[in-house]
């Protein structure tokens, strides 16, 4: 019904699904190089400290993954005016790439598959405002690795488990899983993401037929 792949986990006898968006990262690669090709991330970064508003993005751009599987060439950006500034843009493309998985997890959360914490790792995970972003928005706890290269990590504790170092994945996971970082999701902004949020799915309603 949702569309889900379904692999062999690492450990025996778990299963391991996938909702992804294929163009999360290249959006914003595709801002920074025709709004702010002058900055470098950590500035694009800071400039979002200076955003009134967040427009209303739909990340649409290329082509997802689950649930929605969209093709591309759908993405929009709305609700601006004068006063918008290349902040708000940005601010709100991230927003959007987020919503696109609040979507995703409402629609799993009835088949039993909440989820309530949330682990980011890769480029993204280095923006702090992001990271708080993801937390406020989905209302769960997101943590950061201290791991960059996760899929690494994963291969190392797969070997180590192999060659007997450690006795199984789960004490693996546990001797060489590291945390950063925790952000716990802010309720005081919790009433502006919701109304964003339906902007969002107003404008999506409109907007993109699948």
């Amino acid at each position: 019904e949702l569309k889900l792949n379904l692999e062999p986990h690492a450990v025996p006898g778990e299963l391991v699904s996938f909702v992804y968006h294929g163009s999360g990262g290249a959006l914003l690669k595709w801002l920074r190089q025709i709004m702010f090709a002058d900055c470098t991330y950590a500035q694009m970064d800071a400039e979002l400290s200076n955003a009134r508003s967040a427009a209303t993005v739909l990340p649409y751009f290329a082509e997802t993954g689950p649930l929605d599987y969209a093709p591309g060439g759908q993405g929009a950006i709305a609700n601006l005016s004068l006063a918008s500034s290349r902040a708000d843009i940005l601010k709100g493309a991230m927003a959007g790439i987020i919503f696109y998985f609040k979507e995703a997890l409402q629609k799993l959360a009835p088949k039993g598959s909440a989820v309530t914490r949330l682990y980011v790792t890769g480029g993204g995970a280095n923006s702090t405002v992001w990271r708080q972003m993801i937390a406020d928005i989905l209302q769960i706890e997101v943590v950061k690795t201290a791991s960059k290269e996760t899929g690494a990590l994963g291969a190392a504790m797969i070997a180590g488990t192999g060659s007997g170092i450690f006795g199984n994945l789960r004490q693996a996971a546990a001797a060489m899983s590291k945390i950063e970082c925790t952000h716990i999701p802010d309720q005081k902004e919790r009433q502006c993401w919701d109304a964003a949020f339906k902007q969002y799915q107003n404008v999506k309603t409109t907007a993109i037929k699948f």
